[in-house]
Parts: structure tokens; sequence; C-alpha cells
């Protein structure tokens, strides 16, 4: 039992191997080393109703789990609950985490209906997080994106997990983009990570879309505009045309058009004919004041 100050510190070892505990001005070190092959185990009783025991684990060369690695082991279920490795990846729910972190089950984050997950320069990744106009400047409008947007080619594909095992693909069919070909039509999407090799900024395209869809309504309400604008040409025309034969033969047409057209003396002007030729004195006009 060791005293620093106010605090109390109690120290129960069952000596396996060398255990060393010592007390320093700024500090207390306990050592527990051995060399035996499974490991050294420090454990964490607790004999309270509810209580139970955690193993704390550094693993050696006959460990099951591999050498070097930090475990936390809950013994009443048997369950190695949190691993860091030897090159600090951290897995909780699984002994090999291929990521900084990574999570075997469901991830919760935040409290209520807030919670925020971000990249390193603050861009929202996914959640409820803060978009408060005071904490931001210099803020633009997207430009135009649809018709490069239209060009993304979503694709399914398989991960190349035999060329790159360290990376820890799936096999699984998978979907997504191609880095290099978003590359190509829109760059900013597209980043180089350390490794030389290519990343995607899908965090972005919900925006883009957003986007996309603004252009997409504007369009439609132009449509709907130029349509109401022919529309109203076409009932000012009264329903029918002027016919006048010139001296020498050819049938000229002008009611309602700012010019004339001249029809070959065979023609036979019949109600078809009549309707093509009001097509065309309103929609030809409309047309040429739009382009």
């Amino acid at each position: 039992m060791f005293w620093r100050r106010a605090e109390r510190v109690a120290l129960d070892f069952e000596a396996i191997g060398k255990t060393r505990a010592s007390l320093s001005p700024s500090h207390i070190c306990v050592d527990v080393s051995s060399s035996n092959t499974l490991g050294r185990w420090l454990n964490l009783i607790n004999t309270d109703s509810g209580g139970r025991t955690w193993h704390l684990i550094s693993t050696a060369s006959a460990n099951g789990e591999g050498a070097g690695k930090f475990l936390l082991r809950d013994l009443q279920a048997n369950a190695v609950r949190m691993t860091r490795d030897t090159a600090g990846k951290l897995g909780i729910g699984t002994t090999s985490p291929l990521e900084k972190l990574q999570v075997a089950g469901n991830l919760r984050v935040g409290t209520g209906t807030n919670g925020c997950v971000r990249d390193a320069d603050a861009t929202v990744i996914a959640g409820t997080c803060s978009s408060d106009a005071r904490f931001k400047r210099d803020i633009t409008a997207f430009p135009k994106v649809l018709n490069r947007l239209a060009q993304l080619q979503p694709v399914h594909f398989f991960w190349n997990t035999r060329e790159h095992p360290e990376r820890g693909f799936g096999e699984s069919l998978s979907f997504g983009l191609v880095a290099q070909e978003v590359e190509r039509i829109m760059p900013r999407l597209v980043t180089e990570q350390d490794d030389g090799y290519k990343a995607e900024r899908y965090n972005k395209l919900p925006l883009l879309m957003l986007q996309g869809i603004k252009e997409l309504k504007a369009d439609k309400r132009f449509a709907e505009t130029r349509k109401r604008s022919i529309e109203a040409e076409v009932r000012g025309t009264g329903g029918g045309l002027a016919a006048a034969r010139s001296q020498d033969g050819p049938l000229v047409l002008t009611r309602s058009c700012s010019f004339s057209i001249r029809l070959p003396p065979q023609t036979r002007w019949d109600a078809m004919a009549k309707t093509r030729i009001l097509l065309m004195c309103v929609l030809l006009p409309a047309w040429l004041r739009g382009a």
C-alpha cells in the first residue's frame, strides 16, 4: 500500500514473474514484466454484485491474437472488447482493425438529436452539424453543375483484394464512382492520399445533386413560360390564315407572320396544310426570338 498526498493507492498483485511498484514525486509507475510467450495479464477484479473482471493483456508470440497487441478482455463474456495493434490501429469489437479506428457494430455519436462527424478540415461528413451563418465567411453559391453532374457514371465493381490485401477490401459486390473518371469531369471532388492513391469526396455529392435539381427546376419554369407564350400566339391567330394568290400563281400566307411563305401552285390547300403552316407561323418566329 502506498500513500501520495491525499490520495490512497492500493496495489495487490499475484506475483508471476517480476512485479515492481515505485513512487516518484510526479507519478506512480507499476511494471509487470514477464517472458511468458502468451503475454502478460493485469487483472482488474470487482467482486461486488454486478461487478466484472477485466484483463489488460500485452500479447506475446504464442498468443492467438498475435504478438505486440494491447487487449481489453471481458472475463465473464470470454471476449476481447478492444484491441490496439502495433500500427496504432484501434479495434472495438474486433481484434484485427484495418483502419485507425474500426468498430464492429453500430456507432452512435452526439447527444440527443445532435451528433456530427467531420473531416480534419471541419467539412461535414455526416450528422447534425453546426451551420450557422455567424460561423462562416466569404459565402458563394455553387456554379452550374448539371451538365457535368450528368456525365458522372455510377458503377458496380469488385475490389482488387489480391493485389492490395493490406487494404482489407471485402469480396462482395460494391458500388460507387471511379476517381480517375471523376477527376476528368469534376477535379475538386477528387483528392490524392499520402500513399499516392486517389480518393473521392462522396460527402459533397448530395449538395451537388441539390444544385442540379435547382437547375432542372429553373429549366422547367423557362420551358413552361415559352409554352404559354406559344399557346397565346396560337390563340391570337383566330384559328385560321388568310391566303392570297399572287399574279404568278404561288400562294402567299401572311396572317400573324412577320414573313411570307410561298407554296408551289400544285400544293393542295387542305386542313392538314393549314395546320402545318399555322404551326410554322407561330413556332418559327418564337424560336428565332429565343435563339
